[in-house]
């Protein structure tokens, strides 16, 4: 996962866990054609003692071992030192 700002990709490091709700083992999981993939993340949207909060324009998700990635627009603004991800599943978080 990676954060567009006006000076570029950001080259966020994600952490893997770090909140109860997110902090599964990842495991495989099979997509069909056509089909949505979902993951739960979190990221500090202020400016803290970590680093500033940076404004985005577009984000970029990259699964493991793959190399095309997905580009969405969005906007906001991050710490990008305070990305948590959780594991993919087939199935909306509740």
């Amino acid at each position: 996962m990676d954060f567009h700002a006006s000076s570029g990709w950001l080259d966020v490091q994600v952490h893997r866990g770090g909140f109860p709700d997110i902090n599964q083992a990842p495991a495989p999981v099979v997509v069909s054609p056509g089909q949505s993939l979902y993951f739960v993340s979190y990221w500090n949207d202020v400016s803290t003692s970590a680093g500033p909060c940076k404004d985005f324009d577009r984000v970029k998700v990259t699964l493991p071992d793959n190399f095309v990635s997905v580009k969405l627009t969005a906007t906001g603004c991050l710490n990008p030192r305070s990305v948590d991800v959780g594991p993919v599943a087939n199935t909306p978080p509740s």
